[in-house]
């Protein structure tokens, strides 16, 4: 298409097919996670439909390839946390699609294309910590769609994009900690995915397993249960009894009995699950999972013995992985960490967690996997009220330099907890070193503003911060943050 678009530059018919290349370019970019790529093919295609929607503005095609370009582009910036330049792409998108929504408003097409702009926009919002706005506009995206399907029921792309809606507002209230809500919109989610796509479709059990922590939020654990059953006996049918996510679901099963307080049955499964894993997936992190969880198992019908015996295989699984240099080790030391501290080997837990920072330094490592393992580091000191631990704790922390707003957001309430251990340790000029603290943890703070944190209500309630309440910077930040999800 280059080779034509060169050789005939002022062809519409060229130029559009060139611009729809670059445009299912930049979604396999996207499905690869390589999204700066996936922004320049998308704005390369928006140039071009821009291009020929302005020369021939009466043709409808065109203004209509623009608005998926920016959509297009719109995801793209999102997935880079470029909340701002998203909302703008979004914005001209719907634009366009509320037009031809007014143009054709019996048009079923024009009408479940708008419903899906304003799903995208309930996303963004969601992504950028802005979840009361974010109802809003899935509230609007539902509105528009179950319209459209009340005149079109056979309509799978406007059922499609009601899934997501629903699903999207499941989230925000998930988010606004509004649990008992959360439950019938999931399940009307999942009926739609299962009718669209089938109850073995990876798509349907994502959202199977977001129900089943639904019902375990509410209590519902006897749905919760059922539903872990469901998912596993579809594993085996489409998977084998012995694929590694079939006995991850199988493992999954003994939860659900463990959560109704049935812990023989939960030994039970998790002793024969266990076994089949070191048999078939030896290496597998679900092993791992399996055995913290079997050692919970041996505490809970009193065998203190199997139960040290089974942290200490795990703990011995996961130097394994760390020794091998996998970054990936560092989730598993996770997984081990908390498993200490389950068992109150808190000291363990640190010397574990330090052992996997050293042997992975200089490593590529998902950011949140770091911030998690020095969560627990934090915590550890801070119930210890040892302000030398978790001081070198957030050191460490900022030493990692995180240019992302959760990144940098994580940076400020690790300061913010050691404020609160420096002045609640006393002595000498505490109240002014703690001062110190806090002021650092308020220059965090407002790095990850400026950088796009928009999560007025966490910060709001966020305990971890407490130690900044009365103070007017910090009072000012959350009615900037307020104002700027209005």
């Amino acid at each position: 298409q280059e080779k034509l678009s060169g050789r005939y530059p002022t062809s519409p018919a060229v130029r559009s097919a060139l611009a729809t290349c670059l445009n299912e370019q930049g979604i396999v970019f996207d499905q690869l996670r390589k999204h700066q790529e996936s922004e320049a093919a998308f704005r390369r295609a928006l140039g071009i439909r821009q291009g020929l929607a302005d020369q021939f503005p009466k043709l409808p095609e065109y203004r209509q390839r623009v608005a998926e370009s920016l959509m297009s582009l719109g995801n793209a910036l999102t997935n880079l946390r470029k909340f701002g330049e998203a909302e703008a792409a979004f914005r001209k998108s719907l634009e366009i699609h509320e037009k031809f929504a007014k143009e054709s408003p019996d048009n079923p097409d024009r009408n479940h294309s708008l419903g899906g702009m304003y799903c995208n926009l309930g996303a963004l919002k969601l992504e950028s910590g802005q979840p009361e706005v974010a109802l809003d506009w899935f509230d609007k995206a539902i509105a528009r769609l179950e319209a459209v399907l009340a005149k079109e029921p056979r309509l799978n792309q406007a059922k499609e994009f009601l899934a997501n809606s629903v699903g999207g507002k499941a989230n925000a209230l998930n988010t606004l900690g509004r649990h008992a809500e959360v439950v019938k919109l999931r399940e009307q989610q999942l009926s739609l995915f299962k009718e669209l796509f089938g109850p073995a479709h990876q798509g349907t059990l994502e959202i199977m397993w977001a129900l089943i922590h639904n019902y375990d939020s509410v209590r519902r654990f006897d749905q919760a249960l059922k539903l872990r059953q469901e998912m596993l006996e579809l594993r085996r049918q489409s998977l084998g009894p012995h694929h590694a996510e079939t006995l991850g679901a199988m493992a999954n099963v003994a939860y659900g009995y463990q959560n109704l307080s049935d812990h023989h049955e939960a030994l039970k499964l998790r002793e024969e699950v266990l076994a089949l894993m070191k048999a078939k997936i030896p290496h597998d992190d679900y092993t791992l999972k399996t055995m913290c969880a079997l050692a919970e198992s041996y505490d809970a019908v009193a065998r203190p013995a199997d139960a040290k015996r089974m942290r200490d295989e795990a703990i011995a699984f996961v130097r394994r992985r760390l020794s091998s240099g996998d970054p990936s080790a560092l989730s598993t030391a996770l997984d081990g960490a908390r498993m200490f501290i389950d068992g109150g080997r808190d000291a363990e837990a640190v010397a574990l967690i330090d052992d996997a920072i050293r042997t992975m330094a200089g490593k590529s490592i998902e950011s949140a996997v770091i911030v998690n393992l020095l969560d627990l580091r934090l915590r550890h000191f801070a119930k210890k009220k040892d302000a030398a631990g978790v001081r070198a704790t957030a050191e460490h922390l900022e030493r990692l330099d995180f240019k992302d707003p959760a990144g940098l957001y994580a940076v400020a309430y690790f300061r913010a907890v050691v404020a609160a251990v420096v002045r609640d340790a006393g002595g000498q000029d505490a109240a002014k070193h703690a001062a110190v603290e806090a002021d650092r943890a308020m220059q965090w703070l407002r790095k990850a503003v400026d950088a796009g944190y928009r999560n007025a209500r966490h910060v709001k309630e966020d305990s971890d911060l407490d130690v900044l309440r009365d103070r007017d910077d910090f009072k000012k930040l959350i009615a900037e943050l307020e104002a700027k999800q209005k």
